[in-house]
């Protein structure tokens, strides 16, 4: 339990610090370029629960969503172009984390 919960937060910061730096160079390119980044994270925190650390759902789920909360505390401000990308973002978290759960599904043949 405490573990999980440690992997939860290290998770979600590792994340967000990421995505933040990279925030402000890729906007001011093309904001969808971070909407990619952001997504490919959601499913890097999934496989990476599934395959290395060999966890749980949980772990990666609640990683999830709290990297999501912490993205809409992200302003239009903070953005070169003033658009909202981090609610973008918000939905390439949800997307990703969805494709990343498909690692978790079983297929049993019989």
């Amino acid at each position: 339990m405490i573990i999980a919960l440690i992997e939860v937060v290290v998770g979600t910061f590792v994340l967000f610090t990421i995505a933040r730096i990279a925030y402000t160079p890729l906007v001011t390119r093309s904001g969808w370029f971070w909407v990619a980044l952001v997504a490919i994270l959601a499913i890097t925190n999934m496989l990476l629960h599934r395959f290395v650390i060999g966890s749980s759902i949980n772990p990666p789920f609640f990683t999830a969503v709290f990297f999501g909360i912490t993205l809409a505390g992200l302003t239009p401000k903070e953005s070169a172009t003033g658009e909202p990308w981090h609610k973008r973002g918000i939905y390439g978290v949800v997307v990703g984390s969805l494709i990343g759960w498909a690692s978790y599904a079983e297929v049993v043949s019989t």
